[in-house]
């Protein structure tokens, strides 16, 4: 995935809930994940991905974040 990408997601998030800290309150994590995510990590780990799509009621989903786990596989019928 796209770093430029991720980062924008990530701060989309950020905007929803508030702050990295409430992000972080939302996800279980610390305040510094989040700035790990946003400036440092080329992904958001998938577990996360999750709970950011739940603590921001969609907005930014777990297929954005991480196409490479949550794909969506159609089938032929």
């Amino acid at each position: 995935m796209d770093r430029e990408l991720t980062k924008e997601l990530v701060q989309k998030a950020i905007r929803i809930k508030g702050s990295q800290s409430a992000l972080a309150r939302a996800c279980g994590v610390k305040q510094q994940n989040v700035w790990n995510w946003l400036n440092r990590d080329n992904k958001v780990p998938a577990k996360y991905a999750l709970l950011i799509e739940l603590a921001t009621n969609q907005e930014v989903s777990r297929l954005a974040l991480r196409p490479d786990v949550f794909q969506t596989h159609q089938h032929d019928d």
